[in-house]
């Protein structure tokens, strides 16, 4: 897993390489790397490459050997790509730099949510320990109401109930207008409802969401 990837823009792929997991006193491994993902999308600033190093290199990475790493970005209007970042590490339960357990981050995923709904592309994510919240979503709005929603079911534990607040806008044909939403987020025993409801600016639909907020 690879955590705080900085995206250069929405057409960059990253390009992985990894080599099978040797002796941890092997000094070189380079010639010995494939490409492991030749074009992979981060997902919020992360990449879960362990199934593409397992279908690619046929097995898990062994604890205690060592992993040699190479990764670049790739421009896919143009082709080109960027420096590579090189590093090799002994693989482990532990996180390289901080030595701790990755906790991933609680998240409300596209493919968690019931098609049907009026928000559709919904994908939530909530922050570690501060009250904050990222979200991304398409509100098409109810008919005769400023409000958008949808609902999921098989939510994991510690997804909380509670309210986001969001900037928005228009879409290009209303002329982008700027727009605040309230996501009420409300968890029951038949699953978790989402509502964006309108509360600033000039109400125009369809309207998106894409960015961080704050959840209370």
């Amino acid at each position: 897993m690879f955590v705080g990837l900085n995206t250069p823009s929405e057409h960059h792929r990253l390009v992985l390489k990894m080599s099978r997991s040797a002796s941890g006193g092997v000094s070189s491994g380079w010639n010995d790397t494939v490409i492991i993902t030749p074009a992979l999308s981060p997902d919020w600033d992360e990449a879960d490459v362990t199934q593409a190093y397992i279908d690619r290199i046929g097995f898990s990475p062994v604890s205690g050997q060592k992993c040699f790493i190479s990764m670049w970005w790739m421009d896919t209007r143009t082709g080109f790509t960027g420096e590579s970042m090189m590093v090799s590490a002994i693989c482990g339960e532990l996180s390289n730099v901080h030595k701790a357990d990755f906790v991933g981050r609680k998240r409300i995923r596209p493919s968690d949510i019931v098609p049907g709904g009026s928000a559709t592309g919904v994908d939530v994510e909530f922050g570690s320990e501060a009250g904050v919240v990222s979200a991304s979503a398409m509100l098409a709005g109810e008919k005769g109401s400023a409000a958008s929603q949808c609902s999921c079911i098989g939510i994991a534990d510690g997804i909380p109930s509670g309210d986001g607040y969001f900037l928005a806008r228009s879409d290009a044909e209303s002329g982008f207008k700027p727009q605040t939403f309230i996501m009420w987020l409300r968890r029951s025993s038949s699953g978790t409802a989402l509502t964006f409801v309108h509360r600033g600016g000039a109400y125009r639909k369809p309207s998106s969401i894409d960015g961080t907020g704050v959840f209370i």
